[in-house]
């Protein structure tokens, strides 16, 4: 699926697509992969088959009612203008969880310990090597 960004035509075709549908639960994204159109705004993501639904569902509206109609003139609804200076959309980078910090204290704590168990395991086998003597 490839997300683009929300331009300004596709935004006001959004709204009218919104309006027109009465839409107070967005149907069409519960449970899918795809952006809500709910509360888009510019800059947002939408798929291209959300903008290939929303042009087709407004050209079909114009051409069945002339009361709710968008100025075809400009051809506000057609997809081409739709997706004009739309990008790719590129989600914000995750942030980074933040570094775990260890005290000097317990790094000099693992240190004195580890270096405790060398000088025990050292000293028992000095003492297994004079058994032997």
């Amino acid at each position: 699926m490839v997300l683009l960004t929300v331009t300004p035509a596709a935004k006001a075709a959004i709204d009218v697509y919104n309006n027109l549908r009465n839409v107070e639960v967005d149907i069409d994204s519960a449970g899918s992969e795809e952006p809500s159109l709910l509360q888009a705004s510019i800059g947002d993501p939408i798929s291209h088959s959300q903008l290939i639904e929303i042009s087709r569902f407004l050209q079909d509206k114009e051409k069945h009612s002339s009361a709710q109609r968008l100025s075809a003139e400009d051809g506000s609804t057609r997809l081409d203008t739709l997706l004009k200076g739309s990008k790719i959309y590129t989600a914000p980078p995750k942030q980074k969880p933040e570094p775990v910090r260890i005290t000097f204290r317990i790094v000099n704590v693992l240190r004195i310990s580890s270096l405790t168990w060398y000088v025990i395991r050292a000293q028992n086998m000095s003492n297994s090597w004079h058994v032997f003597e």
